[in-house]
Parts: C-alpha cells; structure tokens; sequence
C-alpha cells in the first residue's frame, strides 16, 4: 500500500487535524480497519457497526504505534486524531481518492444476482492479458470491502476489476458513486435477497443503480435475454452492449457456436475463426463469459490472448470447484452460495457426469416469502435431472426432500446439519461417484470435504 501524507488524509476526508504537523512524523504507512492488526505508523479508522464501535479501540491502537486514528464520535476527542463526520465515509473517501487521484486506474463494476464473482474473475483473467489488473478479493465486495480494496491498488495498477454487493436499496448506487466506473455490468437479476426487498423487481432497482450512476461517457453491459432488460437499458442515457451465452440470442455479443464437451467444459467460437477451449462446465459459464468478453472487446483485448487466458483461468475458492480425489470420487465444490437458477445451473454441469449423481444440496436463504415455494420447486428439478440420490441438509430443505421423493426421486435422505449430513453421506458413496455440494453459505456444506477425503472404498 502506498504511504499517504497528513495533507493528503485531510483532502480526501474533508477531516480536521487536532494536533498533527504536516511534517514527516506525520505520514502513514498504511490504513488500517482492525485493532487487531495494528502497524506502527499505520492510520486507524474506527467503523461503527450494529454490535461494535471502533472509537473503543482508539486509544489501543495508538500505543501499538498508530501515528493517529479518525474519529467521528461527538464530544470531546483524544489528542492527535483526525476528526470526521463519519468514518466509514471517510474510508470510502480515502478508497475514492487513492484511485482517482493517485493510482488513476480505469475501473469495470460487476453486480447481479448471481455469476457477479465468476464473471468477476473472467474479466481479470481476460484484461490481464493486456494489463495490470486489481480484481475485488473474496467478499469483499460491500460498503467496507469495496473501499478496502481501492486502497490495495498499487501505483502502476490500470485496471480495477469491481464486484459489488448489496442487501438493500442506494448501496450500490453509493458504490458506483464511489468509483465512477467505465464499464457498468448486471449478470442477471434472480431472486437473491428477495426475502430483504420483496420483489425481483425491487432486486432489479437495487442491482440497476449501477447502471442509473454511469457517466453517459460510459458503457452498460445487460444480459440481452433477462425480462429486465429494455428496464435497464432505459437507465443509462450512453452506450449499451447487450451479451447472451445463446448463439440463437439478439445480443451483440454471443457465442457464433459452442460445443459442449460435459465436464470438461466447451469449445467456444466468439470470433469468427478464434475456437476456445473453456474448461468451465455448464451454460451458466458460457453467459458469465459472453459478459466477461463483452468487456474486454471493449478494453481491447485480442481473441487470441483471450483463448490462451482462458485455458488458464481459475474461479475464486467453492465456485464449482472440481477435485479429482484420491480415492475414486469426484468432487462438484460449488458451496459458496445457492439461489434458484444457480441450483438449476449446478444440476445440469452435475448431469454431464458419467456414473452415479449424488446431488448435497443445503438451504437457500434470503428468500422470504417465496422460500417454501422454491425448494419445492428444486425438490421437482432434482427428480427431473437423473440424480441418482439427493442428501438435502437443513430445515429448509425438508421441503425439497419431500417435494423431491413425490416426484418419484429415490433415495431421498434429510439432515438437519452439515455434521449430520456427514455420517449420513459417507456409506451412500462408491468409487466413481460424482457428488456436487451447493447451499447457501450459512450451511456450510464445504465441512463435508475433509470427510469425503477420508472415505475409502471397502468394496
């Protein structure tokens, strides 16, 4: 992280110096959110959240060395802070400033109900055939992570690759403010986070801030074939690339053709005469992608480079992850997270399998009011795909196991937990099987890895 100058924090922030100098003893060598990781000379900002207030660890953290802290807390302040109306503001002021004023990086901004990560990932691995790229790490993708990872952003970055987040209306449109990005980018809009705005059409409003926040120098990138389309188009007043993992689709950008080759992924022609081996499984890869080249036709990029990338690429951690494991099964790793579509999607990559189809399948959370009503449905998918069992695991997911077995599923099992689902699980397997693992995150059903790792086949 690049050290910033006392004048510098007081510009971006807009802050007060109680008693600092603009003299050298007063730089910090980085930024710092966590007490717990204090570094001498660092600048410590105090966030406020629902169960925590950082303005406690104030005085801590300057004797670890702190050279000074924010503060926004009223009444009197302790002698050498910075004051401010409010620290996360300043953070994300500080992020703001870093990129616009310092690194001066052009910046791609990434959100939807689902694919947001893996599309994410696309975009890095694409843009960084041509140039240096800073992609948002793990979740860090809400109102703390985003301006956490502007101020990760060296010097020489050129491009900022964004995900964002939300679990309310006017998050992301602060976002966007923030980072006044080039290339806005909607995957989908699902129904994630419909149990906390009621409606996919309030998760359209929320997800179409980006797009309402462009300048009208920049470009929208929406999924061509999503019932809000002509919607989100009519938000930006300047450019709009339209994408479709479809060759039969009327986007702009969509596969001329596509060859599917199970659970080794696709053949892809995207350009005429450029044939890319994808090693992605699974429709859902394929519109992830058409997005992600959506954006780097525009930054330039040569289809060349981009099938070379692409043989390469690599998604962040349980996204689909597949593991050949020692002891004869294959692994389906995709317990991240879990919605309607992407459990549908997840189905289908797990029917290109050869050999036995167990489906692990957990809870969908956030989902309100059409909670019941979804798992049903997904009991229904699971019966309809040629799954050979479904372990379903947590209270929710007793609908989709019941819904599952009146489908003519059978086995069915249930569990109440992932550790319930262990002992469960391991005298179903047999050498050859394929399992995929997907829920919500909450459930964890990643814990079933170290055991599955262990079975052995007493056959």
């Amino acid at each position: 992280m690049l050290g910033w100058s006392l004048e510098e924090v007081l510009a971006a922030t807009a802050g007060q110096s109680t008693s600092l100098s603009f003299s050298g003893e007063h730089t910090f060598e980085n930024i710092s959110t966590d007490s717990r990781q204090i570094a001498p000379g660092c600048l410590f900002v105090p966030l406020v959240g629902a169960q925590h207030d950082g303005h406690d660890h104030v005085a801590s953290a300057l004797k670890q060395g702190a050279a000074s802290a924010l503060w926004s807390r009223s009444g009197e302040s302790p002698a050498g802070v910075i004051r401010v109306q409010d620290t996360l503001q300043a953070l994300q002021d500080l992020g703001a400033y870093h990129l616009h004023q310092r690194v001066k990086a052009r910046v791609v901004a990434i959100t939807g109900s689902t694919g947001k990560t893996t599309t994410k990932d696309l975009v890095a691995s694409l843009l960084s055939t041509a140039f240096k790229i800073h992609k948002t790490p793990g979740n860090y993708n809400n109102d703390v992570g985003v301006p956490l990872t502007l101020l990760q952003l060296e010097k020489d970055t050129q491009v900022a690759v964004m995900e964002l987040g939300m679990r309310g209306l006017e998050q992301i449109r602060r976002l966007a403010l923030l980072l006044r990005p080039e290339m806005g980018l909607i995957t989908n809009v699902g129904v994630s986070h419909i149990e906390l705005l009621g409606s996919r059409d309030k998760i359209a409003q929320a997800k179409g801030e980006l797009i309402e926040s462009l300048d009208p120098m920049a470009v929208a990138v929406l999924p061509a074939d999503s019932d809000f389309y002509a919607y989100l188009k009519g938000l930006h007043q300047g450019s709009v690339t339209s994408f479709s993992g479809d060759p039969n689709s009327q986007a702009m950008v969509k596969p001329l053709q596509r060859k599917q080759r199970g659970l080794e992924g696709w053949q892809l022609e995207f350009e005429a005469g450029h044939l890319w081996d994808f090693p992605l499984p699974g429709e859902h890869h394929v519109e992830d992608l058409a997005a992600a080249w959506a954006v780097a036709k525009h930054f330039g990029v040569e289809p060349e480079r981009a099938g070379q990338a692409l043989r390469q690429v690599r998604l962040s951690h349980l996204r689909m992850e597949r593991q050949m494991l020692n002891n004869g099964l294959c692994l389906l790793n995709d317990a991240y997270n879990a919605a309607p579509d992407s459990m549908r999607s997840a189905l289908k990559v797990l029917g290109y399998a050869p050999g036995r189809k167990l489906a692990v399948l957990g809870d969908m959370l956030e989902l309100g009011a059409y909670e019941e009503q979804a798992h049903e449905e997904l009991g229904r998918w699971v019966a309809e795909m040629g799954v050979d069992l479904l372990l379903a695991v947590g209270r929710r997911s007793q609908t989709m196991a019941r819904s599952a077995k009146q489908a003519g599923l059978g086995p069915v099992l249930w569990a109440p937990d992932t550790d319930a689902a262990a002992a469960m699980l391991t005298p179903q397997l047999s050498h050859g099987d394929t399992l995929l693992l997907k829920a919500s995150r909450g459930v964890g059903l990643d814990r079933l890895v170290p055991e599955l790792e262990k079975w052995q086949d007493d056959a």
